[in-house]
């Protein structure tokens, strides 16, 4: 389940490491990379490092994105927000305040790479903690692609190899944000 709260790790699917992080700096509102997971980031903000992408309803997250990409290594300080604003790494990937879209992700488990995708609210306030994941979804079948917003594959999956086919309800783990952050 995502985090309830800024400084907590999330554990994607519980197997006892952590992937990500929602950070508080104060002023700044974080959204890191632990171990094996990486975010979706804009082509031109991994060049730099950092960044997290918005993506559209339906975006395939897999590794075979071609206008997007994932941190090469874990990427600590991805500013959603600062002192109420948009922060540097969310504006890079189209977000604004008072936006709600999807964002993408990667993780490891058991070695082998999972894709997922998340909804996301920007409010700016508070001061540090202005994001909300909303809801989180992972296709639990290792390296099959996922589509932002939706929980069942869509026709456009078998262009993409068999096992974007199973990407049926059995497939895909589901988890919804109990609170505001």
């Amino acid at each position: 389940m995502p985090p309830a709260s800024f400084g907590t790790s999330w554990d994607v699917d519980s197997d006892g490491t952590n992937d990500f992080e929602l950070g508080n700096g104060g002023y700044t509102a974080q959204f890191d990379d632990l171990n094996g997971g990486r975010l979706v980031a804009p082509l031109i903000a991994l060049m730099f490092g950092d960044g997290i992408q918005k993506l559209t309803y339906g975006a395939v997250i897999s590794g075979d994105m071609t206008a997007y990409g994932f941190h090469a290594n874990a990427q600590a300080g991805n500013s959603i927000t600062y002192s109420g604003d948009i922060g540097i790494d969310a504006s890079i990937g189209d977000w604004a305040v008072g936006q709600t879209g999807f964002f993408g992700f990667k993780f490891v488990s058991g070695g082998d790479t999972h894709y997922g995708w998340g909804s996301m609210q920007i409010t700016g306030t508070p001061v540090g903690q202005g994001f909300t994941i909303l809801e989180a979804w992972y296709n639990d079948i290792p390296d099959a692609p996922v589509f932002a917003g939706s929980t069942v594959p869509e026709p456009a999956a078998a262009a993409l190899g068999l096992g974007a086919l199973a990407l049926g309800a059995a497939g895909v783990r589901r988890w919804r944000r109990a609170r505001t952050t």
